[in-house]
């Protein structure tokens, strides 16, 4: 019976942090897709109407429970002068149990940061 509770004590050592991770990811892959998504909206209101919109209320925006619970997210909006682009910047924060894992950026370039988090 010592042995068998050994056995089920090692493979909890080495299963729980890999499950941990894994589920980590998967909170991050559904984090990155309502960013992906918020940038789609604001391509979409920038093609009708020549600017970005400044804050996510207005995009008429609200993330599901299960990504809310985990991240909080921002939009940074700067206007365009002259011959400059306006851009913009979604930032998601990590909250609760998915802070270890950082907070994520995508500007309207496409440029995502950090690069790793997102490669994966």
């Amino acid at each position: 019976l010592m042995t068998v509770v050994i056995i089920v004590a090692a493979l909890l050592l080495v299963a729980l942090p890999a499950y941990q991770n894994y589920v980590i990811r998967g909170h991050r892959a559904a984090a990155k897709a309502e960013m992906l998504e918020l940038a789609n909206r604001e391509q979409q209101y920038l093609l009708a109407n020549r600017a970005y919109i400044y804050t996510l209320s207005d995009l008429s925006y609200t993330p599901p429970s299960d990504v809310n619970d985990r991240y909080t997210f921002s939009l940074s909006t700067i206007p365009g002068a002259g011959v400059i682009m306006p851009t913009f910047v979604i930032t998601a924060t990590a909250t609760g149990t998915q802070a270890e894992d950082g907070d994520l950026t995508l500007n309207s370039q496409g440029e995502r940061t950090p690069a790793d988090k997102w490669a994966r």
